[in-house]
């Protein structure tokens, strides 16, 4: 890679260690990838998804929002979508970002999903 070198098992670890949930959907809509970090499932990514169009993953009212955010990736009127929401009584900070190569062109959307509860903790602790 143009960074540097991994192994597989040194990526895959690496993954898994950040502390955010991560799902790539490629160009394609098709689910291609999730990291599996221990204790981070905020949404349920069974391996059968893997493989799958991304909409079949999300509930019928969420699927045309998720279309609609998809489809500006790809046309290039938007590169992300940010969104708060509270699960199981916890902030959680939800990134949807195009992923693009170096000539721009579009090769998926990548979800970034993060407990957002340390940093609560952490500014009602400063007041």
């Amino acid at each position: 890679m143009p960074g540097g070198t991994l192994k597989l098992e040194e990526l895959t670890a690496l993954l898994d260690t950040l502390p955010l949930e991560i799902t790539f959907v490629d160009a394609n809509d098709i689910n291609r990838y999730f990291n599996d970090g221990p204790g981070m499932k905020v949404f349920k990514r069974p391996l059968a998804a893997l493989g799958r169009e991304v909409y079949t993953c999300h509930p019928p009212k969420i699927e045309p929002m998720v279309r609609h955010i998809i489809a500006q990736f790809r046309n290039g009127t938007r590169d992300e979508v940010a969104v708060w929401m509270e699960k199981a009584g916890r902030p959680m900070y939800v990134r949807y970002m195009a992923v693009r190569s170096k000539t721009d062109k579009f090769l998926g959307t990548l979800e970034a999903v993060q407990d957002m509860t340390f940093a609560k903790e952490h500014f009602e602790q400063s007041r």
